[in-house]
């Protein structure tokens, strides 16, 4: 029998400083979708970096479009699947900003 995950548990969140561009993480759990202040609905979703700790992402519609077309609209079939990291800038806002983008591995 599967275990449940607890998504209740303490997990931080992922500092863009932890990773570097071009590290492999691994999808720890299916995530959830939580509303953010802008009302949308995001995908939270915890990963292992290279040194084995587990950080909790939301995970940005690039990296969304780009899992699903890899790994499918269902994220428990992301468990245990890797991608890539790569740090790009973004206008949020009107303003430039470094992201996180994922492409499947």
């Amino acid at each position: 029998m599967p275990e449940i995950y607890d998504f209740e548990q303490k997990v931080p969140f992922l500092n863009l400083e932890e990773v570097n561009d071009g590290d492999t993480i691994v999808f720890d759990n299916e995530g959830r979708y939580v509303d953010d202040k802008w009302g949308s609905n995001r995908l939270q979703i915890d990963i292992i970096l290279p040194n084995k700790e587990v950080r909790r992402i939301t995970v940005n519609k690039t990296s969304k479009r780009n899992l699903v077309a890899q790994f499918g609209t269902d994220t428990l079939d992301w468990v245990n699947k890797c991608a890539i990291v790569k740090k790009e800038r973004i206008l949020l806002g009107g303003k430039s900003k470094e992201a996180l983008i994922l492409y499947p591995k």
